[in-house]
């Protein structure tokens, strides 16, 4: 069997699903093993509204962009991978939805700002390159009192050889609390469940829910 390459997230993650699904869509699922009540609060406050601007660094081969489309959401969705957004492209089509794909640099990356924005396994990665700088661009690419929904890899996950960098909740909150763009409103620990890569026991991760202040 071929390995998926590691941009191939295969499904959109289950923690977006059941926040699109339950806050925008009126479904029936529990937010409250994946965020706080403060958390859901502000998450409702921004994808209920008629229009939202969302914005996904890092989109890989689009699962999560093409869902959020699906749900109505003006969705821009940025990567460095040309194979990556060309499957991304393909999924959109399939779909019927309309997704604006950028290929370049996120750190390079400008646009009015969004009210919503989703990161799955990509701040992890870019603050290892220069942790003020994105953590500087994503307040840069969210509104006043917008949210970001974020994956991040847990140093919980025990197996050194599955998963993506290990983050502590600790560097987690160092990184954005005390005077940035950013308040954190939840960090819940769950597992990512969005690849055939990581099989029946996928590793660990933190749920982050953050708000532009």
């Amino acid at each position: 069997k071929t390995p998926l390459p590691p941009w191939d997230s295969a499904c959109p993650a289950s923690a977006l699903v059941t926040t699109l699904s339950t806050l925008r869509l009126g479904g029936a699922g529990d937010l409250a093993p994946l965020v706080n009540q403060e958390a859901q609060a502000a998450l409702q406050a921004v994808v209920t509204q008629e229009k939202v601007r969302a914005v996904e660094l890092g989109c890989g081969s689009g699962e999560a962009s093409v869902f959020m489309a699906k749900c109505g959401l003006d969705v821009t969705a940025v990567d460095l991978i040309p194979a990556a957004l060309e499957r991304a492209r393909q999924a959109a089509s399939r779909e019927g939805v309309e997704v604006n794909w950028v290929c370049g640099d996120a750190f390079e990356f400008t646009a009015p700002a969004f009210d919503f924005m989703f990161d799955l396994q990509c701040w992890h990665v870019l603050r290892e390159v220069d942790e003020p700088r994105v953590v500087a661009k994503m307040g840069e690419l969210l509104r006043p009192g917008g949210v970001v929904l974020m994956l991040v890899g847990s140093d919980e996950e025990e197996r050194d050889n599955l998963g993506p960098p290990k983050v502590a909740e600790s560097a987690i909150r160092s990184a954005f609390a005390g005077g940035g763009p950013f308040e954190i409103l939840s960090i819940v620990p769950s597992v990512f469940d969005v690849s055939a890569v990581y099989g029946k026991d996928p590793p660990k991760c933190w749920v982050v829910v953050l708000k532009r202040v």
